[in-house]
């Protein structure tokens, strides 16, 4: 039983006089009236057992989602990130009667029934509250962001430049600058040969130069190639030229869609045609193939 509610002597005088009028005042109503014994709290048990408490319970879920991205460059990034976790808050309630038993005073009420009853005749009415968790629970999510990052470096390549064409006189020569205009050449000395560096973006230098690709004054489809210094960007007539080495050791390159080796027959300067072109000898030598040869160390 609650026995520890506050409620005047007035108001609950007030109650069992405006309730006396309409109920037969049996065995039951006395006992719960009490008039006779001023020890027994009648109604106070009547509002006690009148008392419905509500009680909120609370459910947390938290949810957390992966998000995958991938970056590529000549250093290659694998980025993963963790969003903040979300906090989804879910609200159950469950309903208590307390209390559910008769006090042992009113035993000539013959059930719970006829005790409601008779509470209702000194007129104590059923009462609901709804009671909050008296412990709040503060759930604190941090905004964490997790990085996890994996690099691949990509080194640059040196060579040497050979052509292995048996169809010209520059068979098994190397390629070199020359002296006067910095054209790439045949050489038939290894010594004179330039060191050839393929860098990860496939731009190549020799000797802290570039090759790039110079419109020629002979037209057709065609770049003959050579050194400058770097500059960006190129000068007007000037063409980028990227290469690359094959499992095989071939080297393709490629200026503007031009990727096919050809040679000048009168003095040996090398340049790119674009595949399929019509030319000839001994203007012109090709298609050539040329490998790339290790530096030795």
């Amino acid at each position: 039983m609650h026995r520890n509610l506050s409620v005047s002597l007035t108001f609950i005088a007030a109650i069992a006089s405006t309730a006396a009028a309409s109920c037969l005042a049996d065995n039951c109503l006395r006992a719960i009236r009490a008039s006779a014994f001023p020890t027994r709290p009648g109604t106070l048990d009547c509002i006690s057992y009148f008392n419905r408490t509500v009680t909120a319970n609370t459910l947390l879920t938290v949810t957390q989602t992966v998000h995958a991205s991938t970056t590529a460059t000549a250093n290659i990034t694998i980025t993963i990130t963790i969003d903040p976790p979300t906090l989804t808050i879910n609200e159950k309630r469950d309903a208590t009667a307390s209390p559910t038993d008769i006090p042992a005073y009113a035993s000539p009420c013959s059930g719970l029934s006829r005790y409601s009853s008779a509470c209702s005749c000194i007129g104590i009415t059923p009462v609901t509250r709804i009671v909050t968790p008296s412990t709040v629970v503060t759930v604190t999510v941090s905004d964490l962001i997790t990085v996890q990052t994996n690099t691949i470096t990509l080194t640059a390549t040196s060579c040497y430049f050979q052509l292995t064409d048996n169809i010209s006189t520059f068979s098994n020569q190397y390629l070199a600058s020359r002296t006067a205009d910095s054209l790439i050449v045949p050489t038939p000395s290894l010594s004179n040969a330039t060191v050839m560096i393929i860098h990860p973006d496939g731009s190549t230098t020799g000797n802290g130069n570039l090759i790039v690709g110079r419109i020629s004054g002979y037209g057709g489809p065609q770049r003959y190639l050579g050194f400058i210094t770097p500059v960006s960007p190129l000068p007007t007539g000037l063409s980028s030229v990227t290469c690359s080495i094959a499992a095989n050791t071939v080297v393709t390159c490629n200026t503007l869609g031009y990727t096919e080796w050809v040679a000048y027959g009168l003095d040996g300067d090398m340049r790119l045609w674009q595949a399929g072109s019509s030319y000839g000898p001994p203007l012109w030598i090709g298609p050539l193939h040329i490998i790339a040869l290790p530096v030795p160390h």
